[in-house]
């Protein structure tokens, strides 16, 4: 039983964005690909799955709250934050009215590439205050330690 709540934790921790094949992207997805394999699995209560870009311009698939989105912009993951952030919409086919962020997909303009300003405004505060040099590093080697330490257990407790 202690090993099954450990791959589950290990699962919540490790599983986040999943990026697409480089032939493959959000709008151009067939729904049978985007439900494809244990996908639809790994979403918990209260999460819907969503095919986003990322912070990377890569497009791919998440499991996570959706959120409202305002007219003119678009939702991405921001995988330093493993969350849904918004954008300005680029491009003509962009949302004219408030859309959930799992229904971005229809809008071609929400999949444009764009340059991700690097810091959001809690990091830009931390920067500025001199808390971390490196705030987004934290996080990711955090996260790290953590799927290191789980790998570590299971293989010992196998």
């Amino acid at each position: 039983m202690k090993t099954l709540a450990l791959v589950l934790v290990f699962g919540v921790v490790c599983f986040g964005f999943e990026p697409l094949s480089p032939d493959k992207t959000c709008p151009n997805l067939k729904l049978s690909e985007f439900y494809e394999g244990q996908f639809l699995n790994r979403c918990k209560e209260g999460q819907t799955p969503h095919c986003l870009i990322d912070d990377k311009n890569r497009h791919g698939r998440v499991c996570i709250k959706a959120v409202t989105i305002p007219a003119g912009e678009c939702p991405f993951y921001d995988s330093e934050r493993s969350m849904i952030d918004k954008r300005r919409c680029i491009g003509e086919d962009c949302p004219k009215k408030d859309i959930p962020s799992n229904a971005a997909s229809i809008y071609e303009g929400c999949f444009q590439k764009f340059r991700y300003r690097m810091f959001s405004r809690i990091q830009m505060a931390q920067k500025s205050l001199g808390i971390s040099k490196y705030p987004h590093l934290i996080y990711t080697t955090f996260r790290i330690y953590c799927c290191t330490v789980l790998l570590k257990f299971l293989l010992h407790y196998r």
